[in-house]
């Protein structure tokens, strides 16, 4: 049967045991909060270039879309066949003239 020491109860051990296990709790939070930072900058990043690039590509199907109804309507098309074509609206359409 073996002897069970309780390190706890020797004042020196538990000082030391306190002090390291402190350091050891603040430097792994720190870490933590680190890389979670370093992680959210990351996918705040990819998602915002996303997002950039969505609005982009929207934009030029947008300013596409513009100069295709002002070239019909240039060739005097009827609104209603512009319409149809495109899905803008009329009113969208008079706008662009």
């Amino acid at each position: 049967m073996g002897i069970r020491v309780n390190l706890m109860e020797n004042p020196l051990f538990k000082e030391i045991y306190e002090k390291h296990f402190e350091e050891n709790v603040q430097q792994g939070m720190e870490q933590g909060i680190q890389q979670g930072m370093e992680q959210g900058i990351q996918q705040g990043m990819e998602q915002g270039i996303r997002q950039g690039m969505e609005r982009g590509i929207q934009q030029g199907i947008n300013k596409a879309t513009q100069q295709i109804v002002r070239q019909m309507l240039a060739e005097g098309l009827p609104i209603a066949l512009i319409t149809k074509v495109t899905q803008l609206s009329a009113e969208e359409i008079q706008r662009l003239h």
